[in-house]
């Protein structure tokens, strides 16, 4: 019976032991899992509140870097008071411009219009641009101009596409508003640096950034990251940026493991080993425990280990930053390889060893402890210079030298934090440094640029001067002797000084406008507005040597709190040589296009002759050799390029200065398209392309037009559709009536023109950067050239395209009213349709060739020798020679002759022989009075053979037949 209570109450005490253990074991599990959670959400809150220091540092060193690039441009436009000299300018942008890698661009725009941008490339459609014409930037902008503070805009979604932040600066120049200084900054490329700066944390993080009011309290609108990060934010931080502040969230991975199994696992062991209780005998319990035991140990163990490893490797990610940890003591047990680098020093040689003193200028530390003893009351200094702060507010920035191991020293923006156990219980400081070096290489590369900004107004060369308009009193600067040859004891401190070097045509006016001002001052009569600033240009006569030089002045009239004028305050500088520089360049422009009229001639010609001489050889091409054929081709096709590429450029430039000249006759519309594509198809055949008339209108429809230049855009249009049509494609050419105007239009299946290009179809010099566009060859003229005929001939022009599918070329002209069918080229295209006229069947016609050029010569009788008699001449001399021993049926000569001009000739042959027929083959601009007595015109850009023999054999037979025919 006692065995039994014995059993009974050994059974109770293993029940109750059993029970508690079992209740031990599930709270201690869920204790170590809940330490486990405390520390890594510790973790993740301490590595967000470093990295959102680290962030805040970057983006504020990178914003307001913005501001301090363009103080320097600030501070020399207003030395300059505004005239700012156009090479100096561009060079300082140019330094600035490479000082930030995130910068898109910089650009000065005075009175709000864009003037200099840098970089200039890709930027060239700013210039010019005024604010007030960018709706959607003008009202922020006229804030920013208002408020005369410099802000940060955006991000905005930019012309180009990206996310830009617009920097601007209203700059002011003796109270008034000169212009804005903008620099833009492309966000995203400084928001992903941000993410590059996480990338090295190696963990996961999510950032956020939205505007703050300017009490620093958030606002909605969050335009970079997820709005949700804000209400999952591990730290958050205030960052200043020029004229307003944003707010940083971040949010680390929350990565929980799952501690369910491990429940699960515990609980079951623990009801195993509650039941072996029951079963198992003293010394087996135990045993149990001790092993229990022994594995908790082992779990423990290995959950700090983790713990450990995981912050070793978060500190070591930060390689560009040091992090070092001391405890309350100041000796160093935490020195991450950010700091190894820094300072050359190894974690082995400086943990538990060393403290912060050994890298740290004995002198800074000095200085520190002496302003903290000042400023606390009480004795500073050791490690406490460090400490003292923290220990007040929690945390201190202060900028440092670190002396590394080599005995290097680098400048370091150091945060200094007070760190706390979970008990809330202060166990050490954690130091975070930043290499400034950059930054400093940066201010001191900005003190340089002021300095030489500062030094630049003082050789400016700028006269300034003061005129009292009730005494005429005046006074000068030193400039103002120099720019005008006054000497200094010749100057009477009047205004007679400054009126004797004056121009009489500006002296006049200026003594008009002083005799008003006079008047006001005398008889105190305010003025009712405030009166503007003055600047004019103006002319002076230099008092030393009576050199006559060209100044720009500005002048301010001051008057008194009543309005009244007092005196005038104003300063000029020498611009002759910009003058002097206008004049060269407009004599050079007039010598240009006298070249340009030379060039025209004497490059034609010479190709004219080679492609003649081809054309000559093409005939008799049935004897030569295969490969003989190839070459005669291949020259036949280059030649022919050449001449069209030496056009173009002659064209574009006429076209550009107005010098091209136009002989606007009227047309039918169905001829001039009939003739054009007839003309077109052997080209378009080379590139295995047909050209089709896909609708036509009534031969009724008349235009106004250059026939030359309206086949001129006609072949522009159809060669560019033909080489870029596929094999065997077709190319439409479609005429209707649009809204009363006469359409034409030039339809491939090409590949269509790319989206980014589209822009700058019509541009001179454009084309498509793409290898195949750029494989198609040409000067890319041939567009621009077509644009300006079709607006010169009162036309519009336009595009349409399709990627891949197919590109549409259209033009509009006004449609002529005119109800005859008797029209002179509505007959000449009936005449075309005609029997082929034979020149056999007639005796041979007499043709006189006046050229000067003989291999020109030589070709044009050659071609002409089976059909025609031909007698040549070189001057005009000899021309006038023959026409007045021979009776010539036709005249074929060039303008530009050694002993004169052609048109002399003109005049003589048709007193001479009034039937005589006059062919020019000059490429100079025909004069409309001159047009009367020639009958056609082949210009050397567009001779070929079988043009030349069609154009006389068309004369002949005109000439020939009847009236009534």
């Amino acid at each position: 019976m006692k065995h039994y209570k014995l059993s009974a109450e050994g059974a109770n005490w293993l029940k109750l032991i059993a029970g508690i253990l079992f209740v031990s074991i599930i709270a201690l599990t869920e204790y170590f899992i809940h330490e486990y959670r405390n520390k890594q959400q510790a973790e993740r809150d301490r590595n967000a509140a470093e990295l959102a220091i680290r962030l805040k540092s970057q983006l504020e060193t990178e914003l307001h870097g913005a501001t301090f690039l363009t103080h320097g441009i600030e501070a020399y436009v207003v030395a300059r008071k505004g005239n700012v000299v156009p090479a100096e300018i561009n060079s300082m942008l140019e330094q600035v411009y490479s000082f930030s890698p995130f910068f898109r661009n910089i650009g000065i725009a005075p009175d709000n219009e864009i003037r200099w941008v840098m970089p200039i490339e890709g930027n060239e459609a700013a210039l010019g641009v005024k604010y007030e014409n960018l709706a959607s930037q003008w009202p922020e902008i006229k804030k920013t101009i208002a408020s005369k503070n410099a802000r940060l805009h955006g991000p905005l979604e930019l012309v180009q596409g990206d996310l830009g932040l617009i920097y601007r600066a209203p700059l002011y120049i003796e109270g008034a508003y000169w212009g804005l200084i903008s620099a833009v900054i492309d966000a995203e490329s400084l928001f992903e640096s941000l993410m590059d700066e996480v990338a090295e944390v190696g963990t996961s993080v999510k950032l956020a950034i939205k505007h703050g009011d300017k009490n620093n309290f958030p606002v909605e609108g969050v335009f970079w990251g997820n709005p949700s990060t804000f209400n999952t934010a591990s730290a958050t931080t205030l960052i200043d940026i020029p004229g307003g502040r944003w707010l940083l969230a971040i949010e680390t991975e929350k990565t929980l493991l799952n501690f369910w199994l491990l429940r699960a696992v515990v609980w079951g062991l623990s009801f195993i080993g509650v039941l072996g209780f029951f079963y198992l005998t003293r010394h087996f319990y135990q045993q149990k425990l001790l092993n229990s035991l022994s594995t908790e140990v082992e779990s423990r163990t290995k959950e700090l280990s983790d713990v450990n490893s995981k912050l070793y490797h978060v500190l070591n990610a930060a390689s560009k930053t040091a992090i070092i940890a001391t405890d309350k003591n100041g000796l160093i047990n935490v020195f991450n390889r950010g700091a190894e680098r820094m300072l050359g020093y190894s974690s082995a040689e400086v943990v538990h060893k060393e403290t912060p003193a050994i890298f740290h200028d004995p002198e800074e530390v000095e200085a520190k402890g002496l302003k903290l003893s000042k400023q606390l009351g009480r004795n500073i200094s050791g490690f406490a210079v460090f400490t003292a702060i923290p220990d007040i507010e929690g945390s201190e920035k202060d900028s440092w030298t670190y002396i590394t191991k080599s005995g290097g020293r680098i400048p370091v923006e150091v945060i200094v934090t007070k760190e706390f156990d979970n008990d809330g219980n202060a166990v050490g400081y954690l130091g975070l440094a930043s290499d400034m070096s950059q930054q400093v290489n940066d201010q001191r590369a900005l003190k340089e640029l002021k300095e030489r900004l500062e030094s630049a107004t003082q050789v400016a060369n700028i006269g300034v001067w003061e005129l009292n308009l009730k005494t005429r009193e005046m006074l000068w600067n030193g400039q103002m002797h120099s720019l005008t040859g006054v000497k200094s004891e010749d100057f009477k401190h009047s205004y007679h000084s400054i009126e004797s070097v004056f121009y009489h045509e500006e002296k006049h006016e200026f003594n008009e406008l002083l005799k008003k001002l006079e008047r006001k001052a005398t008889n105190a009569e305010p003025f009712i507005e405030i009166p503007l600033p003055l600047e004019t240009t103006f002319r002076i006569i230099r008092a030393d040597n009576e050199e006559l030089r060209w100044m720009k002045g500005h002048a301010v009239i001051q008057c008194d709190n009543a309005g009244v004028p007092e005196s005038m305050l104003g300063a000029m500088h020498d611009i002759s040589s910009l003058v002097f520089a206008k004049e060269a360049a407009e004599q050079a422009e007039k010598l240009k296009s006298q070249f340009l009229s030379t060039v025209s001639h004497e490059l034609r010609t010479p190709l004219s002759v080679i492609s003649g001489s081809l054309s000559l050889m093409s005939l008799e091409a049935e004897t030569l050799s295969e490969e003989t054929k190839h070459v005669l081709e291949l020259a036949n096709r280059n030649s022919k390029r050449l001449t069209l590429l030496i056009n173009d450029l002659l064209d574009i430039e006429k076209l550009s200065s107005g010098s091209l000249s136009f002989q606007i006759k009227e047309y039918s519309l169905e001829f001039l398209v009939q003739k054009a594509i007839a003309e077109n198809q052997g080209y378009a055949a080379q590139h295995q392309a047909k050209i089709l008339l896909d609708r036509d209108i009534s031969a009724n429809v008349h235009i106004a037009v250059d026939e030359l230049r309206f086949m001129q855009v006609m072949a522009n249009l159809l060669s560019n559709a033909a080489k870029f049509s596929p094999n065997d494609g077709e190319i439409k050419v479609a005429t209707s009536i649009a809204e009363g105007n006469a359409l034409v239009e030039v339809i491939d299946r090409g590949p269509g023109i790319p989206e980014v290009f589209k822009n700058r179809v019509f541009e001179p010099f454009a084309q498509a950067e793409s290898s195949d566009s750029r494989s198609k060859g040409g000067t890319g003229l041939g567009l621009a050239i077509t644009k300006t005929i079709i607006e010169k001939m009162g036309g519009t022009i336009g595009f349409g395209s399709v990627p891949g599918e197919k590109t549409r070329f259209w033009f509009l002209l006004p449609i002529v009213t005119h109800d005859s069918t008797t029209h002179e080229v509505t007959k000449l295209g009936k005449q075309a349709n005609r029997l082929n006229y034979d020149p056999y069947s007639h005796a041979k016609a007499n043709v006189l060739h006046v050229e000067d050029y003989d291999d020109f010569s030589t070709v044009i009788t050659a071609i002409l020798k089976d059909t025609y008699k031909v007698d040549t001449a070189r001057t005009i001399r000899q021309a006038k020679q023959k026409l007045s021993s021979e009776n010539y049926d036709f005249l074929v000569l060039d303008i530009a002759l050694p002993d004169g001009s052609g048109w002399e000739l003109v005049d003589i042959a048709k007193k001479v022989n009034n039937d005589i027929q006059v062919i020019v083959t000059s490429d100079y601009d025909t004069a409309p009075e001159n047009m009367a007595n020639i009958d056609a015109i082949m210009s050397k850009a567009a001779f070929t053979r079988s043009k030349f023999v069609g154009l006389i054999d068309k004369l002949s037979r005109d000439k020939d037949r009847s009236p009534d025919v």
